[in-house]
């Protein structure tokens, strides 16, 4: 019986709480058999705690980063994009050309920027495109037909007489824009924001409305045959002389 004492007492030395059984352990101590709940806790989830902190403190130092190094790349690309259109305009007398090969390419360079572009520089495009005379109504240089301009911020913007037929607007702002006279046939203009804005003779028939956001929109004289008015409300927007969908004049 003594014998088998012993041995289970030998191998209890090897237990946590063998120290305060057989206090004879206690010359074997290896310093594990007297740690508390909390000095595991210590020894072992903390350290986890700050290497979780340290790895997300550097994704979120990468994604900085990456923010960054692509927003220079946008930046870069509008510069290039301008340096260019400037060089049609200068160089090849884009504006007045007749050369199809020119406009062309001020098109596909168009398209081809706005697809890369956050929100801000797309209406910066916009506005360029406007100013140089490039997308008046009466003589359109630059066709907008199928441009990426979604998301596009044109708060205030001056578009009065733009040709805007068939761009891809979805989701714009142009709240308090001036687009009066312009043309947004066949426009997509869904989940677009137009409070505010002044739409006065604006062509918008076949347009897209849809869930569009109006808070007193002055479309007077506006014309929104065949537009798809489905979830907008034109509760607060002035509609006189407009004529609507259905083709009837609005009183």
């Amino acid at each position: 019986m003594e014998k088998i004492l012993a041995i289970w007492e030998r191998r209890n030395c090897w237990g946590r709480f063998a120290v305060y059984s057989y206090p004879d352990c206690k010359s074997k101590n290896t310093g594990f058999e007297t740690k508390t709940l909390w000095d595991w806790m210590e020894l072992l989830i903390i350290p986890l705690v700050l290497a979780i902190g340290a790895y997300y403190l550097n994704r979120s130092e990468r994604n900085t980063d990456r923010e960054i190094s692509t927003d220079r790349q946008k930046e870069e690309a509008l510069q290039t994009y301008l340096d260019q259109m400037a060089d049609l305009l200068l160089k090849k007398n884009l504006r007045t050309s007749e050369n199809e090969e020119v406009r062309n390419v001020g098109r596909t360079r168009t398209l081809t920027v706005l697809r890369g572009l956050d929100k801000t520089r797309k209406g910066i495009v916009l506005k360029y495109l406007h100013e140089a005379g490039l997308v008046a109504k009466e003589k359109t240089i630059i066709s907008l037909r199928g441009a990426d301009l979604s998301g596009a911020f044109f708060w205030e913007a001056n578009l009065v007489e733009a040709d805007l037929r068939g761009a891809d607007l979805r989701g714009a702002d142009l709240s308090d824009a001036d687009l009066s006279d312009a043309d947004l046939s066949n426009a997509n203009l869904n989940d677009a924001y137009l409070s505010f804005s002044l739409l006065f003779r604006t062509n918008l028939s076949g347009a897209d409305l849809s869930s569009v956001h109006l808070m007193h929109t002055f479309f007077v004289g506006a014309n929104l045959s065949g537009a798809n008015l489905s979830g907008a409300n034109l509760s607060d927007a002035n509609l006189s002389g407009a004529t609507m969908p259905d083709g009837t004049k609005h009183d």
